[in-house]
C-alpha cells in the first residue's frame, strides 16, 4: 500500500486513492480479463474534465461490447 505523503495535501492524497485503484484493477488482471483504468480527478463544474471522464466511459463500454460480440 502506498504510505508516502504529507497530510492534509490535496496531491498526495490524489495519488494516494489512485494508487489504491490501480492496485485492486492490478490483482483483478491475476484473475478476470484484463481490466483498463481510466483514473481522473474532477469536479463536477468542470465541464471539460467530465466531457473527458464520459468519452473514457464510453470507449469502456464500446470496446467491451466489441470484444463480447467477437468484433475485436
Amino acid at each position: 500500500m502506498w504510505k508516502e505523503g504529507k497530510r492534509r495535501d490535496a496531491q498526495d492524497a490524489m495519488k494516494y486513492i489512485q494508487k489504491m485503484y490501480e492496485q485492486q484493477a492490478h490483482c483483478r488482471d491475476k484473475k478476470e480479463d484484463s481490466k483498463t483504468l481510466y483514473p481522473h480527478f474532477t469536479c463536477a463544474t468542470d465541464t471539460n474534465n467530465i466531457r473527458k471522464v464520459f468519452s473514457d466511459v464510453k470507449d469502456t463500454v464500446l470496446l467491451k461490447s466489441l470484444k463480447e460480440y467477437g468484433v475485436i
